[in-house]
């Protein structure tokens, strides 16, 4: 999957990227969720990883795709969770 940066949309590798700031900053918390919407004849999911340094705010990751749409309200949440 393929994750950008909230601030600048610059593309990065999820798992580098995450190790990287851990080392910097050990004390960081790692925060994941995931959302759905449906919009017309599809279902648009999106992904975020926080990495929140305690008392200093967070740096924000995301994935966002599209997908058929989903009508099932119960499988969208489903969804969601695995996703996540």
């Amino acid at each position: 999957m393929e994750y950008k940066r909230l601030h600048d949309s610059v593309k990065v590798d999820l798992v580098s990227y995450v190790k990287d700031w851990i080392e910097k900053k050990p004390n960081a918390e790692i925060l994941i969720g995931c959302d759905s919407q449906n919009i017309g004849d599809k279902t648009i999911y999106a992904i975020v990883v926080a990495i929140y340094d305690v008392g200093k705010g967070a740096h924000v990751l995301f994935n966002r795709w599209k997908a058929p749409k989903e009508v099932t309200h119960n499988i969208r949440l489903l969804n969601e969770v695995w996703y996540a």
